[in-house]
């Protein structure tokens, strides 16, 4: 539990780092920018008090962490390309739209399966 919630805030914490420090924004529209960037963490936070799946949360917390540094890595410390920064477009729909539900499913069933085992089925 101690380990999900840490990926959790360090993603949360690059998310809002990379939206306040990293990008050019306008006082007008840093909050709009702040929430599209931490939207995927605060669905993760809210389904992980929602649905109670410990395994399914460190999945998805660990996953969703893992994309966000690579990100980062591949748009601010190793750029490929003048273009890279649009990675960052997409990431919150591939955020909520591949990883948390591919992590979701596969964490349940990790947890289904442990549930057999320690009853003995």
């Amino acid at each position: 539990m101690r380990v999900s919630s840490l990926f959790a805030v360090l993603g949360t914490g690059l998310a809002v780092y990379v939206a306040i420090f990293k990008s050019e924004h306008t006082p007008e529209n840093i909050s709009f920018l702040l929430f599209f960037v931490v939207a995927p963490w605060l669905v993760l936070d809210g389904l992980f008090c929602w649905l109670r799946w410990p395994t399914s949360f460190l999945l998805c917390a660990t996953l969703m962490f893992l994309l966000e540094l690579a990100m980062f890595l591949s748009v601010f410390v190793y750029p490929k390309s003048s273009t890279a920064a649009l990675a960052y477009v997409v990431k919150p729909f591939i955020q909520l739209l591949i990883v948390l539900p591919i992590g979701l499913v596969i964490g349940r069933l990790i947890d289904r399966a442990l549930d057999k085992t320690r009853a003995g089925v």
